[in-house]
Formats: structure tokens, C-alpha cells, sequence
């Protein structure tokens, strides 16, 4: 005859309640904190924005349409360190484009992202600034360190017929304000 294998004797209480608890505790869902929505109430703009790439040249590609707001989808989330940066057009043959009024902005208007997740990012204006393209402070603007900011870039400046683009960038810099 032969013998069958040992039984265990005792149980750890331990070990069972420990595993018991740890497969009741439910995985925290991952929090998808991409924007949704872009609110600039003193330029009545309210759109969700078009996610954009940084293109073979190094430069931030411009929304697909004039109506569209774009952000950088490889850059800081709303409301983590560094900026989030979001463009849009100034104008088109036809007339003004979504972010037409960007330079008119003052210190204090208010900037809202509204994120995938349904958590809102409150920004506030700190300054506004208009710079020579081929002097773009790119460092500055595409920082990803530091305290959340968002960037917000569209064209100004003169009008080049024979390069087709504007001379220069407007860029709105906005502090996280809660």
C-alpha cells in the first residue's frame, strides 16, 4: 500500500486573510486627464481640441481647420508640471479664425480644460506676448517642468504675401489658478 502525500495541517490565517483582502480591493481605473474641452469665455471659445504632433522640422503642426483648437498631445497633461499648450489659427482668407481675439486677452481671464475624465483645470492669464517667429522662445513655451501652465499660441503680427504665414507669434502664458 502506498501512502498518500501529506495534507497540510494548519492554514495560515495570515497569509488567507491577506490575499482575501487583496483581491477585494478594487484596481484604481486609470484616470484619462487628456483635454476634452477648451473654454476661453472672453473669446466666446468653447471646442474640443484636435490633438497635434511635432513635425520632421521640430515645429508644433497647425490644427487641421480654422475652427479647430489643437493641443500637443506629446506634451504636459492639463494640470501636471510644465505647460499645456494649445494653438489655433488667427485668421483665413475668409475672415477670423478660432483664436482671432488671442492677443486681446488680459491678465486674469479665465482659461478652463476640461479633461477626459470629467476634472476641470482652471487657468488664470499672466501675460501675453507677441514674438518675432524666427525668435520663437520655444524652451519657454514647451517647458515640462515647473509649476502647470498652459501656453496658448495663434499668429500676429505682419502678413508675408510671399512666405504665405505671419511674421510673428502671440502667445497667451495662463497660471493653474485652483
Amino acid at each position: 500500500m502506498t501512502s498518500s502525500p501529506r495534507a497540510p495541517t494548519t492554514v495560515s490565517v495570515a497569509k488567507t486573510r491577506a490575499s482575501v483582502a487583496k483581491a477585494r480591493r478594487p484596481t484604481p481605473a486609470k484616470r484619462d486627464l487628456r483635454p476634452a474641452r477648451i473654454r476661453i469665455p472672453a473669446l466666446r471659445v468653447d471646442r474640443g481640441p484636435v490633438p497635434l504632433r511635432v513635425l520632421e522640422d521640430g515645429s508644433l503642426e497647425a490644427p487641421p481647420r480654422y475652427v479647430d483648437v489643437g493641443w500637443w498631445q506629446d506634451g504636459p497633461l492639463p494640470g501636471a508640471a510644465g505647460n499645456t499648450v494649445v494653438v489655433g489659427h488667427l485668421d483665413s482668407k475668409t475672415g477670423p479664425a478660432v483664436f482671432y481675439g488671442l492677443a486681446a486677452l488680459r491678465w486674469g481671464d479665465e482659461v478652463t480644460v476640461t479633461r477626459r475624465d470629467a476634472s476641470t483645470v482652471h487657468y488664470r492669464v499672466r501675460s501675453v506676448q507677441r514674438f518675432p517667429a524666427k525668435d520663437f522662445p520655444a524652451t519657454r513655451v514647451y517647458r515640462r517642468d515647473g509649476p502647470p501652465g498652459l501656453a496658448l499660441i495663434t499668429c500676429g503680427g505682419q502678413y508675408d504675401r510671399t512666405a504665405g504665414r505671419y511674421l510673428d507669434n502671440v502667445v497667451v502664458f495662463a497660471d493653474r489658478a485652483r
